[in-house]
């Protein structure tokens, strides 16, 4: 691979396969709805967790 450093494709290259097949984070974190944290010192509940490799199966709600 190092022969093709500084060098630029004439066209676009597309992937064949996207991985993880799923829309997936690469960081922890929390999902929030914007509307849910706009109030200054709301308290939000922790409602489900995504292991590594997993998509997350429920859903974010009001509140």
């Amino acid at each position: 691979m190092d022969r093709l450093a500084g060098r630029i494709a004439c066209q676009d290259i597309h992937a064949r396969l996207t991985q993880p097949p799923f829309d997936s984070s690469a960081m922890d974190g929390y999902a929030v709805k914007l509307d849910d944290v706009t109030t200054q010192g709301r308290t939000l509940s922790i409602i489900g967790e995504a292991p590594a490799g997993a998509p997350f199966n429920g859903a974010v709600g009001i509140g």
